[in-house]
């Protein structure tokens, strides 16, 4: 009886270890995967760095020439004041005369 009870611990101690290195296995294969993963991420998220730093650079030159343009609509407008005015001037004197 004792011998059929050892057979019994020695098979469950054999069982136990088998299942016990095939997790032991499968962890390290997940890790490794998980890994790798990082890894893609990593570069994925360098790249959409790059697309993001080259559309905020869009986006800021893009502001640069609106204000350009701003400022020169407004030149444009001291320009039509002043013709205006000096139109204005020029018909006043006319009607002097």
């Amino acid at each position: 009886m004792e011998s059929t009870a050892q057979i019994l611990l020695v098979i469950m101690i054999l069982l136990l270890g088998t299942t016990l290195t095939i997790i032991g296995v499968q962890i390290f294969f997940l890790l490794r995967d998980i890994r790798q993963n990082l890894k893609k991420l990593s570069l994925i998220l360098d790249d959409f760095e790059k697309v993001t730093g080259g559309v905020a650079s869009g986006a800021e030159q893009f502001g640069d020439l609106l204000e350009k343009l701003k400022g020169t609509l407004s030149i444009v407008a001291i320009g039509k004041s002043l013709w205006q005015l000096f139109k204005g001037s020029e018909e006043f004197e006319e009607e002097t005369e």
